[in-house]
């Protein structure tokens, strides 16, 4: 029996059961000298590439084995499939080709003692009894898995392995590397201080403050906190409740709520506090802009510093005279 590997891998990830039933014929039909690896992706520059099942042997060295169930025929050398005849995107063949060169441009990049490793390739059709026809020149009956062929896959991928190629013996510690190249080992590692402020640190009950002497202060953000404090929002009018500011001293500002009058300027409320007036252009005084600012500005205005807020570029808007 083939080896799975990785050993616990899930063949219900697998996109198809003809995929699946490929994977467990060969796991039942060829050796423990084979190792079978299902669903190998690869980036390349040019796309990103799966590879349906890679076969690796010391003797026939690497294999890439490309499924597909679909009821396939070849018209005028074109591969289609299905009952409406479509044509592939990409013909198998090609697909298959494709990502063996560059499975082997892979491994030869990471493995510079392999410069003349070969990786070979065939196209399973669980789903086909036979093929009536002749085939196009760029694939041969030997590169073909059918339905009955699984019922004895040694030979079939045996014949895989050498066609084609004068093939030389992979030691073990090569078929090693090349596991360990398409199945890698790697550990995250995590920081032991979480990114800050993070989502739902800043509240209104605050946690230990951080110091500049802390160890964990190290991992903090160079741009935070930032080396000028958001401007508060003036007292009038506001729309609704502050949010809260980080503060410089790595917690959070209280939060402030102070509320808008439902008209302005206020016409019967004697306590409502009253707004500032300026004249601009000469004109008569009129009340100051009533709608500023309902957003905090990304710079701060200089009526922030007091006073009211300066006059729009047109001034007095339309219908106050």
């Amino acid at each position: 029996m083939a080896v799975l590997v990785p050993e616990g891998f899930a063949l219900a990830s697998l996109a198809n059961d003809a995929e699946r039933d490929v994977v467990r014929a060969l796991l039942r039909g060829l050796s423990d000298a084979w190792l079978v690896l299902p669903s190998v992706g690869l980036h390349t520059a040019d796309r990103d590439r799966e590879l349906d099942v890679v076969l690796v042997h010391q003797q026939f060295g690497v294999i890439d084995l490309e499924v597909k169930a679909h009821r396939v025929v070849i018209e005028r050398g074109e591969w289609c499939f299905g009952a409406r005849r479509q044509r592939f995107d990409v013909p198998p063949p090609e697909q298959a080709k494709g990502n063996a060169y560059a499975l082997r441009d892979l491994l030869r990049t990471h493995l510079s003692h392999l410069p003349h490793l070969r990786v070979n390739w065939a196209i399973a059709l669980p789903n086909t009894e036979r093929v009536d026809g002749a085939l196009p020149p760029d694939v041969v009956a030997d590169q073909l898995v059918l339905a009955p062929d699984l019922d004895d896959l040694t030979g079939a991928i045996e014949v895989i392995g050498t066609l084609g190629y004068t093939t030389y013996d992979l030691t073990a510690d090569d078929v090693a590397w090349i596991v360990a190249v398409l199945r890698p080992d790697a550990e995250f590692v995590l920081d032991p201080t979480p990114a800050w402020p993070g989502p739902g640190r800043c509240s209104t009950t605050c946690a230990t403050p951080r110091s500049a002497s802390s160890p964990s202060s190290t991992s903090t953000p160079a741009w935070w906190p930032p080396a000028t404090p958001a401007p508060a929002r003036p007292a009038w009018p506001c729309a609704g409740p502050a949010t809260p500011s980080p503060a410089r001293s790595g917690c959070c500002s209280p939060v402030t709520t102070s509320h808008s009058p439902s008209a302005w300027p206020p016409s019967s409320n004697p306590t409502t506090p009253s707004r500032s007036v300026r004249s601009c252009a000469g004109r008569s005084p009129v009340p100051a802009c009533p709608s500023w600012p309902r957003r905090r500005p990304a710079t701060p205005p200089p009526s922030s510093l007091g006073g009211p807020p300066p006059c729009p570029p047109t001034w007095p808007p339309t219908g106050i005279r």
